[in-house]
């Protein structure tokens, strides 16, 4: 009340929603809000409108509403992540061949609890316990649901201040309209870890670029609890650490030798990463009593008993349901085919833009292939270098809408397919 007295203008109400656009929308890109949002509710609006038409939830599958737009976030692994956030990690050691929630990181699934009782708020102040759904499960979904959204549209701010840096404000866009229309970016519009990720990861090295290193420091740690593959981004941040120094002034924190440069600075906040996996080691020791349950618990999901699954597993599946059955039966799992192809056509534009994201690139997709994950599409969505590498090499605005055009139809087709319970990876 004082400082509104003595300093009536601008008030504190304007400033707090001027600070928060500022940083979600950097300065030239006002329609980032409206294509995030925009792209998101046409996945929901398509999803929605799949599961009414179905009629009916398949046999076995989990149901947390009667309604089909309340049950709607409830799909494959947003069960998984809801287990954790309402009851916490499950673990047996003696039956590791079962699926134990152990598996997934917590980052994503605690920010879902915490959204899930913002959620419950309006239900007590209305006195209605209807609201969202009326149970404790559509809230916490609905809650991750939201965490995936704001995840998502914050991550492509970030996605433009990087690119724009590179590429300039027009090339910038197109980077941010192509990842938000890129097919598996359906992920965004569900209660996935995939928000929280890309939010991490592009603010990690957002954060890296700009010398600001606590930020890059607790945005890698987060990235590692949102994700197993999150701890190979220490890497990255760890080469832009040298290729900052490489271009700074020489001052009293950079060391040189045999003309590399490293700021020593720099490159301990790129150590975020492995403390965020450390502590992630050590609660699982504390609660489950082995640090390393999450690798023991893959063996209760899909695996290859090939040397080359990547290769063989697709070939088998060709000749014996054929292309079309192929793709009718494993929608996810065939469309991820072309993405190691897509990211190796792009790879020498990415290291052109900067090593750390090459080697982002290669070291998530390279053991994604070595073992052929069933998540290919997930571990493609959030490799932003792919999308400002893609950006660079379309000549013209035209281009962009042709290629845009073909991956929002085909998000909206995976989004159809995933919410009617099809196997989307």
């Amino acid at each position: 009340m004082v400082r509104h007295v003595r300093h009536p203008h601008p008030s504190l109400p304007h400033r707090i929603i001027t600070g928060i656009r500022r940083r979600l929308l950097p300065e030239g890109s006002p329609a980032i809000l409206t294509l995030a949002i925009g792209s998101r509710a046409a996945v929901m609006a398509v999803g929605l409108a799949a599961s009414i038409a179905a009629g009916s939830t398949p046999h076995g599958a989990p149901r947390v509403a009667d309604s089909v737009f309340w049950n709607l976030p409830a799909r494959w692994d947003a069960m998984w992540y809801l287990s954790i956030a309402d009851h916490g990690y499950r673990w047996d050691p003696a039956q590791p061949s079962e699926e134990w929630n152990v598996a997934f990181f917590p980052a994503f699934p605690v920010l879902m609890r915490v959204a899930g009782n913002v959620v419950t708020m309006p239900g007590y102040w209305l006195g209605d316990s209807s609201v969202f759904g009326g149970t404790a499960d559509t809230r916490l979904l609905f809650g991750g649901w939201l965490i995936s959204i704001l995840a998502f549209t914050w991550g492509l701010a970030n996605v433009y201040a990087l690119a724009r840096d590179d590429l300039g404000p027009a090339r910038a866009h197109w980077a941010v309209l192509l990842l938000a229309y890129f097919p598996f970016a359906l992920f965004y519009s569900a209660p996935y870890s995939e928000g929280v990720f890309f939010l991490a990861l592009t603010s990690a090295f957002l954060a890296a670029r700009q010398g600001r290193l606590w930020a890059t420091f607790l945005w890698g740690a987060l990235a590692a609890l949102a994700r197993q593959t999150g701890v190979i981004v220490a890497v990255p941040l760890a080469l832009l650490a040298v290729s900052r120094a490489a271009v700074a002034p020489a001052d009293g924190r950079l060391f040189a030798w045999r003309g590399w440069c490293l700021d020593w600075r720099q490159m301990l906040a790129a150590t975020g990463p492995g403390a965020g996996f450390g502590v992630h080691l050590g609660v699982l020791w504390w609660q489950v009593g082995d640090p390393f349950a999450w690798v023991k618990a893959q063996e209760g999901w899909w695996h290859s008993a090939s040397s080359a699954p990547f290769y063989v597993e697709r070939v088998a599946h060709v000749r014996s349901l054929g292309f079309g059955g192929y793709f009718d039966m494993m929608p996810g799992h065939a469309l991820g085919t072309f993405l190691p192809f897509f990211a190796a056509a792009l790879l020498w534009r990415t290291w052109r833009l900067a090593p750390a994201y090459a080697a982002l690139v290669v070291l998530t997709l390279v053991p994604a292939v070595a073992i052929d994950t069933p998540s290919m599409g997930r571990m493609v969505a959030p490799l932003f270098p792919l999308f400002i590498a893609l950006a660079a090499v379309l000549p013209t605005r035209k281009d962009v809408w042709i290629v845009g055009g073909v991956f929002g139809l085909a998000q909206l087709w995976a989004a159809r397919i995933f919410y009617e319970w099809g196997m989307m990876y």
